[in-house]
């Protein structure tokens, strides 16, 4: 027979192993700041067709390109299946 004791440390042991659980899924979100940081805007209305815009993005180069008709022509002419999908 289970004192009332016992019901009483598996009912507080068990709340403990959830809140340490949900202390640590919470704690993988991101914070706001990082959100803000991982974010950024840029007009792409003012990129002509064919010319490759540079943007700086965490300290990181990012290259947009806009691509001319041509360009999409030939990317989708390509055999998908001659192309090497690399594995890591």
């Amino acid at each position: 027979m289970s004192s009332s004791k016992d019901v009483l440390a598996r009912a507080g042991s068990s709340s403990l192993i959830q809140l340490m659980v949900l202390k640590f899924v919470l704690g993988m979100y991101a914070s706001k700041d990082v959100l803000a940081l991982a974010s950024l805007k840029v007009d792409l209305s003012s990129i002509e067709p064919g010319s490759t815009v540079t943007v700086k993005w965490r300290g990181k180069a990012v290259f947009i390109r806009r691509r001319t008709e041509d360009d999409i022509k030939l990317a989708n002419s390509v055999d998908q299946g001659t192309l090497f999908e690399m594995s890591f």
